[in-house]
């Protein structure tokens, strides 16, 4: 957990500093806030694995953005997400757990073109606190049951690595953001040893979303307006 922990904040110090960089030129200083929503593709990666298909949910909230250089800046988000998993099985048997999230990415977010049209890129960590679960299934007897079924989920806090690519479209009433994203969980939600019999039990999941920039202060123009006095 130390080596994840130490990595991740070199990793996101060298985000910064290249942040910092590609901005230089021109101090930018536009503040949105909007609203984000959008679908996610989750499952968890188990090992030993388990056959899954792709479990949907909702993922959305508070999106704050805050572009201090030319062509960076930093994402805040304040999330609801839904996430879990489905097995697939060869006979009647089925089971689905649903788990709800709260989370809270702290992005670096990147600009690539001069137009109202832009190719935006978003990475850097999520915190993630698990609210509640739900546990679907249909069993042909009692001992078709694996040893996580109906037992709690562990691991309340999870941190995880979440990279976007998306398109960032300005108009006259708010700026639109089309996102297409990628969050992978570095902690398990069971602890591995002999009671879960798994030594990993990972967050992945890919999301599709439209953010909407309703508010946007531009601090530029109170600059230029103090200059001309």
């Amino acid at each position: 957990m130390k080596k994840t922990l130490r990595k991740l904040f070199i990793i996101s110090i060298c985000i910064f500093a290249f942040s910092s960089l590609l901005g230089q030129a021109s101090n930018q200083s536009v503040l949105s806030i909007g609203t984000r929503h959008g679908i996610n593709f989750s499952k968890i990666i188990f090992e030993p694995p388990v056959s899954q298909d792709l479990n949907m949910g909702y993922n959305g909230g508070l999106v704050i953005k805050y572009i201090s250089e030319t062509h960076a800046g930093i994402q805040a988000e304040f999330n609801y997400s839904e996430r879990g998993w489905t097995e697939k099985f060869d006979t009647t048997m089925s089971y689905k757990r649903k788990l709800n999230y709260f989370e809270v990415p702290i992005l670096s977010h990147f600009l690539i073109g001069k137009n109202s049209t832009k190719v935006i890129i978003n990475v850097g960590p999520n915190l993630s606190y698990f609210m509640s679960d739900k546990e679907t299934f249909k069993l042909l007897q009692a001992g078709d049951t694996l040893s996580y079924y109906q037992r709690p989920i562990d691991r309340k806090f999870e941190l995880g690595l979440v990279g976007g690519l998306g398109v960032l479209q300005e108009t006259s009433i708010g700026d639109f953001q089309l996102e297409v994203r990628f969050h992978y969980g570095l902690q398990n939600i069971f602890f591995a040893n002999k009671v879960s019999n798994l030594d990993k039990s990972q967050n992945q999941l890919y999301s599709v979303s439209l953010s909407y920039f309703f508010i946007k202060k531009d601090f530029r123009a109170h600059k230029k307006e103090k200059s001309t006095d």
